[in-house]
């Protein structure tokens, strides 16, 4: 039981015009207030908000875009879709920031330094490689192995992190290293641990290792864009500046690419208009996940992006009616667990971190 201080004016002592009494509040009352206060403060943080539910909708869409571009990858070569599938990019991208650009003309006009471009110019780069592997392994392997594989970038933002920047491991992100490797090798399967089986592959080719070697580079290539979009954030550059540029690289070292190889089948329309939307909804679920982060916590967009995994089985079954090995499902739920708990663990030490930056400035 608690107690309420109460002031009234008039009828004190003497110098003291103003009167306290003390009413004992009630046990129902302060049991009811202290259930407000600790639901405020533990469990409305983790209520899902319109950022949540803009990163559901950002990672559902991403998903059916990953299937879409399994689907087409039996018809025609990595290199055409990228080119396609860039443009589809940069359609949406674009639009985003001429809307942008209506509202607020300075985004535009602001002068960036050479550091700035630098760190643009690599984070473009490396999302032309990530984007580039990902679509090539989802040619040899079934999209939800891929994609399992792909969401491992927390875990190798947390390795490169490590080497590059030399941020602190704990025995709790060793374990979940430990997780994420022992995921990747059940997925793969290797004939010298497991029995080989006959399965359902992705169509077009059966190159396992091959696939399973691009996902892995994807997830790296976008783990460093990780470590270089701490410093973007530094600069407050939009995301949609961000996305742009990164569209247009990526349609021009595609392009390199292709004038060299010369590669270009003939396919239907339908198939150039599938790349395109799946380029486009890329951008677009990009774009949203960029909006949710500023109205969530990133933690739990963290923790809502990995549910990739799931929406990427699911509609490989509804869609390319491939069931996912029970074997690959072990592991893809042990790359989910290792991000989950990469995720938490990155909360914790931030939050750690800002207690002790207030209790050293108090």
């Amino acid at each position: 039981m608690s107690v309420i201080m109460e002031e009234s004016e008039g009828g004190g002592d003497g110098d003291n015009p103003t009167h306290r009494s003390v009413i004992p509040e009630r046990v129902g009352d302060y049991q009811r207030r202290r259930s407000v206060v600790f639901v405020s403060k533990n469990v409305r943080p983790w209520l899902p908000n319109v950022g949540a539910f803009a990163a559901f909708f950002a990672v559902f869409i991403m998903s059916f875009s990953d299937v879409i571009v399994a689907i087409i990858s039996a018809h025609i070569n990595s290199i055409q879709i990228c080119l396609i599938y860039a443009v589809g990019v940069i359609i949406s991208s674009v639009t985003a920031l001429l809307l942008h650009f209506i509202k607020d003309e300075s985004i535009l006009r602001r002068s960036y330094s050479r550091l700035e471009l630098r760190y643009l110019l690599l984070c473009a780069v490396f999302n032309t490689g990530g984007l580039t592997l990902f679509i090539a392994s989802v040619k040899f392997i079934p999209v939800g192995d891929a994609t399992a594989i792909f969401r491992t970038m927390p875990v190798m933002a947390a390795i490169l992190g490590r080497i590059f920047l030399g941020q602190r491991l704990r025995c709790i992100d060793a374990l979940f290293i430990v997780f994420c490797i022992v995921g990747v090798t059940v997925i793969a399967r290797p004939t010298f641990i497991f029995h080989a089986e006959k399965e359902e592959t992705a169509p077009g080719n059966n190159n396992k290792i091959l696939g399973i070697s691009f996902a892995l580079a994807s997830a790296v290539c976008f783990a460093s864009i990780y470590m270089f979009g701490t410093k973007l954030s530094e600069y407050k550059i939009p995301a949609d500046v961000i996305m742009s540029l990164n569209a247009l690289v990526f349609l021009l070292l595609i392009a390199a690419v292709w004038s060299v190889n010369r590669q270009w089948d003939c396919f239907q329309t339908t198939t150039v208009a599938l790349c395109l939307l799946a380029g486009a909804i890329t951008g677009i679920g990009q774009l949203m996940v960029f909006w949710a982060v500023t109205k969530e916590k990133l933690v739990v967009v963290t923790v809502i992006l990995a549910s990739n995994v799931i929406f990427s089985n699911v509609l490989q079954i509804l869609l390319m009616h491939i069931m996912p090995h029970w074997i690959s499902a072990m592991g893809a739920g042990l790359v989910l667990t290792s991000c989950v708990g990469m995720a938490l663990r990155k909360n914790e030490t931030g939050q750690e971190q800002s207690n002790t930056i207030e209790e050293r400035s108090v």
